[in-house]
């Protein structure tokens, strides 16, 4: 593979089945293999290794449902399993190696009830990631000529555990007002924290054309195992028009101002 580029194949299968009016079920088979060196994308143009290739293997399984117990209530279940292996091999500026595999389950749970004034979205997601990682380093010291081996092995057990709640209320003309909140606790070999976030939106059409938005709120990053594969979740992704997750590192915590007027 020449250096700088990416090669993606990708496979799915997927099958949802209407078992009555009020039920239904999906199954979903994917995979995704990745390779590809340095892309040169970055703002200073040396900033480049003509040496790195990453190869990257996910496979997952999702199997979920939806049932409806009336025009005002809903309820959505998903669950994914995923095992993934990665690697990394580059020999500038010294001979690196890694290889990485990720075993991990996400089950999300939620409700959706819905009025004609107002609407409420609650939930529950618990995520399990179990990684075992091999980072091989070489270096050539030259005085007097040798190389140094090591070796590190590392291996981390993370529990995420994310509950929700969004209300919007509608009661006024052309006004929508978003709160709610979520809670997150990540519990990990070197990490045991939890976190609160509040959630604040606003919508308002002041013209036929014109609406006015505005937000404020803050995530938490939940563990993932690659910004190539993340998995779906049911919790909403956005407030007020807002996105509300930019993926960073496990466990970063975001906070999002924002106002914004279309036309």
């Amino acid at each position: 593979m020449a250096s700088g580029s990416i090669e993606q194949e990708v496979s799915n299968a997927f099958l949802q089945f209407r078992a009555s009016s009020k039920t239904s079920v999906l199954a979903e088979l994917r995979s995704s293999k990745i390779e590809k060196g340095d892309l040169d994308l970055l703002f200073d143009p040396t900033d480049f290794n003509s040496t790195l290739r990453l190869k990257e293997d996910v496979d997952s399984a999702r199997i979920g449902g939806r049932h409806a117990f009336s025009g005002h209530s809903i309820l959505l279940a998903s669950f994914i399993y995923q095992e993934a292996y990665l690697s990394a091999r580059t020999t500038v500026p010294v001979s690196f190696s890694g290889d990485a595999d990720y075993d991990s389950f996400s089950a999300d749970l939620q409700h959706i009830y819905r009025r004609e004034k107002w609407h409420v979205i609650t939930g529950v997601n618990h995520i399990g990631l179990e990684s075992n990682e091999t980072i091989k380093l070489s270096a050539m010291v030259p005085f007097p000529p040798f190389v140094i081996d090591t070796t590190t092995t590392l291996r981390d057990d993370t529990d995420t555990l994310n509950a929700y709640v969004y209300s919007t209320w509608m009661g006024l003309e052309d006004v929508s007002i978003t709160l709610g909140g979520s809670y997150d606790a990540v519990k990990a070999t070197d990490r045991d924290d939890d976190w609160f976030n509040p959630k604040l939106g606003l919508m308002w059409d002041i013209g036929p054309t014109t609406r006015l938005r505005a937000a404020a709120f803050q995530t938490v990053q939940s563990p993932f195992i690659s910004k190539q594969n993340i998995q779906p979740r049911l919790e909403p992704t956005q407030v007020a028009g807002f996105n509300q997750f930019f993926y960073g590192t496990d466990g970063e915590v975001a906070e999002h101002y924002g106002i914004a007027i279309d036309h």
